[in-house]
């Protein structure tokens, strides 16, 4: 929901009240979505994502370029959803990082296997719930061009601009991971804040 995202921030700077983004979003259907379900569902996502944002990230938002969206909405789902942010961080750097650039269905098979072993919240999902989370992961990570393909699933590292960086950097430097960072280097860019 790249677009959606960065509507809904301008709203936010333009208007500084979610009621206010709610009505149009819902009532006015300002973003012309079909239903009214699919309004409120999809104000609710993005609103969720973007509600503890500094007003320089919201800012951020409506001025990038539009690869710059992709990957700070990545960001954002990151930020937002947990298993987003561990699948990214244990599964795909692990493998970037030892060279290994393909993922198969047997990498995110063990790594939600692992995962539902310790949490009650994934052990009470249906395997339909479980196939529709996986398609929206893949989904995010080609839309941000993390992967080329949900089909192929390829590892690609990003091009993250200084801007970008940055930005991320202000609030939460250990992000950088999801965009394939080592550890040596999330290292670096925190030793020279604080320099």
């Amino acid at each position: 929901m790249v677009y959606e995202t960065e509507q809904l921030a301008g709203f936010y700077l333009e208007h500084q009240d979610w009621v206010v983004v709610q009505q149009l979003v819902v009532d006015e259907n300002i973003l012309q979505k079909g239903t009214v379900s699919t309004r409120k569902r999809e104000f609710s996502e993005i609103k969720k994502r973007l509600k503890n944002l500094s007003i320089d990230e919201l800012k951020f938002i409506v001025t990038c370029t539009t690869d710059e969206l992709k990957l700070f909405c990545l960001y954002l789902c990151a930020k937002t959803y947990r298993l987003i942010y561990e699948f990214i961080v244990e599964v795909m750097r692990e493998k970037y990082l030892m060279f290994d650039y393909l993922i198969f269905d047997s990498d995110y098979t063990r790594f939600i296997e692992s995962k539902t072993a310790s949490s009650l919240k994934l052990q009470k999902i249906t395997e339909k719930t479980q196939y529709k989370i996986k398609q929206v992961i893949f989904r995010i990570l080609e839309q941000s061009t993390l992967i080329d393909s949900a089909k192929t699933k390829n590892i690609q590292k990003p091009y993250i601009s200084q801007e970008l960086e940055s930005i991320i950097t202000k609030s939460f430097v250990k992000y950088l991971a999801i965009f394939l960072y080592s550890d040596t280097d999330i290292k670096n860019i925190k030793e020279s804040i604080n320099v």
